[in-house]
């Protein structure tokens, strides 16, 4: 029999060696999680670091670029204020220009005016003094003197006790020439005398004095020098023309044709040529207005969005896109232009044909076998048998005038047709006859059967 505390201490033995065991495994279960758990938190530390490292660094970055943005900002900024204080202070004078524009363009006129009548009073003061001058050409120099009787005894002039009174003499001034002399002015007392030595001396031959041709012509201002120099073409003309003319003071161009006399006015040619100028200068300054224009349209885009952006304008409406004929939309500027260039040509053409494209289409489409240069012809013969028919209604059939005139025949009909409409012999027999070349017959029974026609209608 076993000792009962032998059994008791051997079953406390069996018990305490599974416990034991249990917790060695826990404990080793134990540290195989804590040697587990050590890798994870240290990969969890480095990312950490790794992500506040790389944050520092990029906010680092951007703080730096942000401060260079505000930097560039604040430069902008004050670039656009100072544009903004230079644009307003060109607002400002141009509108000043504008209105001291306003109030010298009338004082402009008003000078303009005012220069061109005293132009105009000091032209005819300096006329009038010339007006008793001569001018004579090609004489020696230090030939003028008192020679009272020299002239005329030059141009054979009968004066009393043969005697011109002359105020003075002189040459032009500027100094000597050899090589051409310088002109003679002489200055008459007497208007008379003056234009009886001119109408002389246009009349003679060309005159001489010491070897030399002379010339006498009458002293004017350069002005109407000019005036008449604008004639000159028109006297060219008029010389070629055999027509007389003449030249009265201080630039009247005169001249007979067809038995009357007709003037023409350098006034006229200068009213002409002001008008001329003052088309061409509008011209100009529309151009430039347009230029102006285009120039605000297309050119300085950054200045003038800049001046909107001031001002607080909005941008103006464009067309982004349009859509065509064929429902096609289009979006580039070229083709935008297109359509709306197609769209105005469309709505400004007329819908109707002209004559020559109605006459063309309607004998294009004619099934009547006649040739088309002789259509019309055929039909003139059309309507003289219809209106035949009721006047002479004993001279046709009247069955086959309807038939003829309701379903026009084609050519060879025609030919086999006419003469049962119109019973004529001799027309019967020309039909007949030449019913096989009906092609060269055309034109010649054309212009026969209107007088065969006509001889009926007379009988």
């Amino acid at each position: 029999m076993p000792n009962p505390k032998t059994a008791k201490s051997s079953a406390c033995k069996l018990t305490e060696e599974p416990t034991r065991k249990n917790m060695l495994t826990s404990k080793e279960a134990n540290q195989a999680a804590q040697q587990h758990e050590m890798p994870a938190s240290d990969s969890d530390s480095l990312a950490a670091d790794i992500s506040q490292s790389v944050t520092e660094r990029i906010s680092a970055l951007m703080d730096k670029k942000f401060a260079e943005f505000a930097t560039t900002l604040s430069n902008i900024s004050a670039k656009l204020e100072a544009n903004t204080e230079r644009i307003t202070d060109a607002e400002h004078r141009i509108s000043a220009v504008e209105d001291d524009v306003l109030t010298v363009e009338p004082r402009l006129k008003e000078l303009e005016s005012k220069v061109r009548i005293l132009t105009e009073k000091c032209i005819d003061l300096e006329g009038r003094n010339r007006r008793d001058n001569i001018l004579i050409f090609n004489l020696k120099e230090d030939t003028e003197g008192r020679q009272p009787r020299w002239l005329p005894t030059l141009l054979g002039l009968e004066c009393k006790r043969g005697v011109i009174k002359i105020d003075r003499a002189h040459q032009s001034l500027g100094p000597p020439r050899r090589d051409r002399p310088r002109a003679v002015i002489v200055k008459l007392h007497h208007s008379r005398d003056t234009s009886r030595i001119l109408a002389t001396a246009r009349k003679q031959p060309p005159l001489t004095y010491e070897g030399q041709t002379i010339v006498i012509r009458q002293d004017m201002t350069a002005a109407v020098k000019d005036m008449r120099r604008a004639f000159n073409e028109v006297c060219e003309l008029l010389i070629k023309k055999d027509i007389k003319f003449s030249m009265r003071y201080p630039a009247v161009l005169s001249y007979s044709h067809g038995g009357k006399t007709r003037s023409a006015l350098s006034k006229k040619l200068e009213a002409a040529r002001s008008a001329l100028n003052q088309i061409l200068t509008k011209q100009a300054e529309s151009s430039i207005f347009f230029a102006k224009y285009r120039l605000y349209q297309s050119g300085n885009k950054p200045g003038r969005l800049l001046a909107r952006l001031t001002k607080g304008r909005m941008e103006a409406n464009t067309i982004s896109s349009l859509q065509d004929n064929n429902r096609d939309r289009h979006h580039k500027t070229t083709d935008i232009n297109r359509v709306m260039r197609e769209f105005y040509q469309k709505l400004y053409t007329s819908e109707c044909d002209s004559p020559d494209a109605k006459i063309t289409k309607f004998l294009s489409g004619t099934k009547f076998g006649i040739p088309k240069e002789h259509f019309f012809g055929f039909l003139q013969i059309r309507h003289f048998i219809g209106s035949m028919r009721f006047s002479h209604s004993g001279l046709v059939m009247p069955n086959e005038i309807e038939r003829f005139l309701d379903k026009p025949p084609t050519i060879t009909q025609w030919y086999r047709e006419i003469f049962r409409v119109l019973p004529h012999e001799r027309l019967s027999a020309v039909l007949k006859g030449n019913e096989k070349h009906f092609i060269d017959m055309w034109s010649p029974v054309l212009s026969y059967l209107p007088k065969e026609l006509t001889q009926l209608v007379m009988r």
